[in-house]
């Protein structure tokens, strides 16, 4: 009996422990960046400051709640519409990927009672329509990016779904940041035009959404 409890427990047991090891190694890449590039805010706003220092602080940082607007907007600045989606695209993936392990591994705990002492709840998906309200709750604005990909990582969704949902929804939404960024740099005043009207119909929508199906940042869902 023991030993099949020790089978059980083992694996997790790694997965935990492989989990750790990998946020200390980000966590200390995020220190060294923070405080080791000069200003880093400078990195991420300079045109020609070292774009793999940008790179790196684009894919630790929001991690630990860092701004990812910031970064959409100067990714589009540095490296255009194109490079700059493909870019977001895989570094989002990372982000989410991180936020699912850190969520279902010791830290859980922690990640719960951070979010609950800032008052964001978990929110509950109907068993009948979770992926319908996973990725309304996803398209709602106002809750910061990291605070969503944890909190849908607590939500009971399966992995890929979580990832499905996740990446498309907050990827879609990122799309008229880069863009933005992308017209800053060119000084094309049709797609800057463009680019901010995108934005205020998604911010429109998403403050519709919010107002129907999440009237608080601390109301369920």
């Amino acid at each position: 009996m023991r030993r099949e409890e020790e089978k059980k427990v083992g694996p997790n047991r790694q997965q935990n422990v492989l989990v750790a090891l990998f946020l200390a190694a980000i966590t200390l890449i995020a220190l060294v960046l923070f405080f080791g590039s000069g200003s880093w805010k400078e990195v991420i706003s300079d045109p020609q400051a070292n774009r793999l220092q940008f790179l790196l602080l684009m894919l630790v940082l929001p991690i630990f709640g860092v701004s990812i607007v910031l970064f959409l907007v100067f990714v589009g600045i540095k490296f255009g519409t194109l490079g700059g989606l493909l870019i977001s695209g895989l570094f989002m993936l990372f982000h989410m990927l991180v936020a699912y392990l850190v969520s279902h591994s010791i830290l859980r705990p922690y990640i719960d009672r951070f979010l609950g002492e800032h008052h964001w709840a978990r929110p509950r998906l109907p068993p009948d329509k979770k992926l319908l309200y996973a990725i309304l709750f996803a398209a709602i604005p106002g809750l910061p990016y990291a605070v969503k990909n944890y909190l849908l990582a607590l939500a009971g969704l399966p992995f890929w779904r979580y990832l499905l949902v996740c990446w498309t929804v907050q990827l879609a939404m990122g799309i008229p940041f880069v863009v933005l960024g992308e017209a800053i740099r060119s000084k094309h005043a049709g797609v800057l035009f463009a680019a901010a009207a995108i934005l205020a119909g998604v911010l429109w929508i998403g403050s519709r959404l919010r107002r129907k199906f999440y009237s608080s940042p601390s109301k369920e869902l």
